[in-house]
């Protein structure tokens, strides 16, 4: 472990690690000499976040409790003979933190700023679905002018262009005043919306929640009432909606169900097709409702959906909208063990059973999902408002003429990187005054080092839009910097993170000199540990497969139709695979674990040489798997096992080492270990 992932790591744990609510003194724990004392807090800070658990209730069994408390107890002995070595006043040690201060600062600032707020925000309406209408209005493409069909020639990346939306957002209240005067919604979605699915249904978009819908639609529904209309059109990456809430309710969370199904043979099935899946369907309903055959046997027999019907039709838990709204739709409304009517999708006819319901998740299940789709999708616009805020807050401002002179100056020949990036600007433009910024005018000159010492500048084109980010990059920093210079005084629980952070250096170096610095890899040490445990490196039971996958049944119908008329499975999946890069290996995926997932389980049950029909794979396309050789679990050669040795060797070795070196600090420095503080918290929790 290097410091760069120490920081990686300690930036992953930034979030929800600390609790800002004034704590009760708590009762002490450990104590390390005369000194040191631990408390019970401490402990469940620490289980909290190793064992990635928040609910510190959840350890009850002695087993755990053990293991996290001797992992406990050995952190804080190797702390204290990192600090009894006086590590923690090394200079370098001490700029090390300085260092990374900075940026741990910003981080947090940001984190406490928006994404915890954000995510905070989204999680209360993950508990919430919105059902919702829409007109769709779209924005008129721009017009290109000479100039942009030869930008285009030159050039791969779409610029945005600005055109005018007047039209358009007359025409939308227009509509809101039809709407306000009477008319049905429904009809002047079909007059008017340019959502091509719209034409058909209402405008209906079915139920949704926090993050399935872009942010502006979503705010904008989730300020409605159910029946209310936006008093405005709401502007989109996709033009003008006017939109009707339709039904607002508790979130279900996810269900849990198990089908049969009778598949169409194609996508436009013929009347005669859809009668023989309907008289197939329809016999398995009898049998289903009167119970005559266990659901999960009739699935196993009957289903033609292969990736399920091996697990008794189950196809797992899932959220709304996974699956097509028809088979979404009956799903959602199933309680435990009831059994829906017969639906239609277009992949066939469907029988629904509800096997089990969890409501939404919590908080601290949530919070990593919530703060990926938050990052992916909404935190840049808010950063940059934020950054707005922050500029009027210290006054910052750029002198627009200055940064055109640099620009006309530069050297489009060469890249940032390059030592000799800056040359072209003169002595006159350097002098200038490029930016004004806490009540301080700052020239050219000072904003040019930073610029070249901002990693993400490294290999920046030096023409106007990629010049202009690297200047708002610098720009950003200066802004986030000064902000986080009172992230101390504003989150005093930060200062605890840069302890932990310090502490984090000092465990590092002193295990690199206690335990990997002794660690010794030789070929005769390998052979001998491999030999000593051969039972450890083991396979477990494996399917070498070759798939065909598609996106829709149609294609995948039309390979298995090649497949049976004699066509090698090989030459259709050269020909079909929706992969460019399974098209090239003709689909083969080479030895899986036999367990990995509904394919390869599916696989295990099959003969070596034969193909599956079509199943529909995790929700994801359509997929034909092919069996080219099954291995029992079995145990491993040394070549076979290659790094998986070297890797249990060091381990092995090295809590020998930890072992010896922690029994040393045990006799300079008396531990007292109070077992019964935590036995008796956690049976108090319990």
């Amino acid at each position: 472990m290097n410091k760069i992932v120490l920081l990686f790591l300690l930036l992953l744990n930034i979030s929800f690690t600390i609790s800002s609510e004034k704590r009760k003194p708590s009762p002490v724990l450990i104590e390390i000499g005369k000194d040191k004392k631990v408390t019970l807090q401490d402990f469940e800070d620490f289980y909290r976040k190793y064992s990635g658990n928040t609910n510190v209730k959840l350890a009850l069994s002695k087993e755990d409790t053990e293991r996290f408390l001797d992992m406990f107890v050995k952190f804080h002995l190797k702390l204290t003979d990192a600090k009894g070595r006086k590590l923690d006043t090394l200079s370098d040690v001490q700029e090390e933190a300085r260092q990374y201060r900075n940026e741990l600062a910003k981080s947090y600032l940001l984190e406490q700023e928006l994404t915890l707020p954000a995510i905070k925000k989204m999680y209360q309406r993950r508990k919430e679905e919105i059902r919702a209408r829409h007109i769709l209005l779209k924005l008129p493409e721009p017009e290109e002018t000479e100039e942009d069909e030869e930008d285009e020639e030159n050039s791969d990346e779409e610029k945005p262009q600005d055109v005018d939306t007047t039209e358009t957002w007359e025409k939308a209240i227009d509509i809101l005043k039809k709407l306000k005067a009477g008319e049905k919604f429904e009809n002047l979605v079909e007059e008017f919306t340019e959502d091509p699915a719209g034409k058909n249904n209402g405008g209906d978009l079915y139920y949704f929640t926090t993050g399935q819908m872009v942010t502006p639609f979503e705010d904008a529904c989730y300020s409605l009432k159910k029946g209310e209309i936006t008093k405005e059109p709401i502007h989109s990456v996709f033009g003008y909606h006017i939109i009707q809430v339709t039904d607002r309710k508790k979130a279900i969370g996810s269900v849990r169900v198990s089908h049969i199904m009778a598949r169409f043979n194609s996508a436009n099935p013929a009347p005669d097709d859809t009668m023989q899946a309907w008289k197939k369907i329809s016999a398995m309903y009898d049998s289903a409702k009167q119970k005559r055959v266990n659901f999960a046997t009739l699935a196993k027999r009957h289903s033609d959906d292969a990736g399920s019907a091996a697990n008794g039709g189950d196809v797992g838990f899932f959220t709304r909208r996974r699956w097509v709204q028809a088979f979404d739709e009956a799903a959602f409304q199933l309680n435990v063990g009831q059994l829906s009517n017969i639906i239609r999708t277009p992949y066939g006819y469907h029988i629904l059973k509800c096997t089990e319901v969890k409501p939404v998740a919590s908080f601290d299940s949530l919070k990593e999902e919530l703060k990926s789709q938050y990052l992916s999708s909404r935190f840049s616009d808010e950063k940059a408002t934020f950054l707005e805020s922050l500029k009027k807050k210290y006054g910052f401002s750029e002198d627009k003429t200055v940064f055109l002179a640099l620009v006309n100056m530069l050297d489009t020949s060469k890249v940032l990187a390059e030592s000799a990036w800056a040359n072209s600007f003169t002595e006159e433009v350097r002098a200038k005054s490029l930016i004004q910024f806490m009540g301080k005018e700052w020239s050219v000159n000072s904003i040019l080092p930073l610029v070249e010492q901002t990693p993400e500048n490294q290999g920046t084109e030096l023409i106007e839009e990629e010049f202009r980010v690297a200047l708002n990059r610098v720009y950003e920093d200066l802004l986030l910097s000064e902000e986080a210079k009172t992230v101390e005084k504003k989150y005093p629980e930060f200062e605890k993170l840069m302890a932990e952070f310090v502490d984090g250096i000092l465990l590092y170096r002193v295990e690199q000199e206690e335990v990997w610095a002794k660690v010794s890899v030789t070929d005769s040490a390998l052979e001998s540990f491999f030999n000593a445990n051969r039972e450890r490196f083991r396979f477990p039971h494996r399917v070498n497969t070759s798939v065909i996958h598609v996106g829709t049944d149609t294609l995948a119908n039309e390979a298995y139709q090649k497949l049976q008329r004699g066509i090698p499975f090989d030459s259709v999946a050269l020909m079909s695979n929706a992969s460019i890069l399974m098209r090239l290996r003709k689909g083969n995926m080479d030895w899986l674990n036999a367990d990995q997932d509904t394919m390869t389980r599916l696989a295990w049950t099959m003969e070596k040489g034969t193909y599956s029909a079509p199943f529909l794979f995790e929700g994801k396309g359509w997929t034909l798997v092919y069996v080219n050789d099954k291995d029992s679990t079995r145990r491993k050669t040394f070549d076979e096992a290659g790094s998986e040795i070297s890797n249990a060797y060091q381990d092995a070795e090295a809590k020998k080492f930890e072992l010896q070196w922690l029994e040393g600090v045990k006799q300079r420095f008396a531990v007292t270990v109070h077992r019964e503080v935590v036995e008796k918290a956690f049976a108090k929790k319990k």
